[in-house]
Formats: structure tokens, C-alpha cells, sequence
């Protein structure tokens, strides 16, 4: 009863793993499954059964935003100055309309700012905005190259809950 779904979906997809490695992850997911059921029979408590159901509205809504990954290499004698312009900006950039995330990431020798904007539109005035103005006049002559943007669509894949940023 519990391998059902798990052998239905795989039938349907039929997944690149081979039939040892998918048994595995089969064993697992039902392992886990049973789990959940022991732990809400236990407690009584069925809302973790249920699953959240995402309207269409929300699916156009993911569908229509717009993520943006920026790559900053900062010259090593300026990390700590443009880290600190980077901050500074994301409060004023967080109150702009349509932004959904505008964070902060770092590597060992670059900063990666991850953003998501709800629409084109949002973007493009975010581009033409103050924050992101007075920004690049701050870290001119701070950094080893010029940014290295990607605006990036959906390509949803797997769930609609993670299957889009």
C-alpha cells in the first residue's frame, strides 16, 4: 500500500536510476512515509497528511518572477568595503516594490547576490532605481571585474513547491 504512489510515479517518469539505486530510494521514501503516518496515528494529528494545494494564481505568480544571479569579484584589499556597500544596500533594496529576495552569498574569492523579483517590470525599476545607483558609484575601482549578471526565467521541474525559486 505504501510502495503504490512511490511505484506509480516511477512507472510514469521512469527515472535515470537503475533499479537497485531507485529500490534504495524507494525503501527510503516509504521508510519515511510510514514514519510520518507512526508519528501523526500517534498524536493525533492529520495536518501533516494534507497536502497544500497551489492555485493556478500562484502558478502564473511563480511562473512571472524573475531571478537574478549577480557574481562581484571584489579586488582582495576591498572585500570588506564592498561586503559592507552590499549590505547597505539590501535594506533600501528590500523595501523596493516587487522584490521577493535580494541576498547575499559568499565564496571564497567572489560575492554572489541571489535575487528574485516579481515581475520584468520590477526589475527594470529596480535597474533604473537609487539603491542600485548609488551602489555602482560605491564600488568603482573596488572590484577585479565587471559584474557578471544572469537574469534568469522558470524552468520549473519536479514539484511546484520546489521545483521554482
Amino acid at each position: 500500500m505504501l510502495a503504490g504512489p512511490p511505484l506509480h510515479e516511477w512507472l510514469r517518469r521512469r527515472p535515470s536510476l537503475g533499479t537497485l539505486r531507485f529500490s534504495g530510494v524507494l525503501a527510503d521514501e516509504t521508510a519515511y512515509g510510514a514514519g510520518v503516518w507512526h508519528g501523526c496515528v500517534r498524536e493525533r494529528l492529520w495536518t501533516p497528511l494534507l497536502l497544500a494545494p497551489i492555485s493556478s494564481a500562484e502558478r502564473r505568480f511563480r511562473m512571472n518572477t524573475v531571478v537574478v544571479v549577480a557574481t562581484i569579484r571584489p579586488l582582495p584589499d576591498h572585500r570588506a568595503e564592498v561586503v559592507a556597500e552590499l549590505k547597505a544596500a539590501i535594506a533600501e533594496v528590500h523595501a523596493e516594490e516587487g522584490c521577493l529576495l535580494y541576498a547575499l552569498h559568499e565564496g571564497q574569492d567572489r560575492l554572489v547576490m541571489i535575487e528574485k523579483w516579481s515581475s520584468q517590470e520590477a526589475l527594470d525599476r529596480h535597474a533604473r532605481g537609487p539603491a542600485l545607483a548609488e551602489l555602482s558609484k560605491a564600488l568603482d575601482g573596488r572590484l577585479q571585474s565587471a559584474l557578471d549578471v544572469q537574469v534568469l526565467r522558470p524552468h520549473p521541474a519536479g514539484t511546484p513547491e520546489q521545483g521554482v525559486v
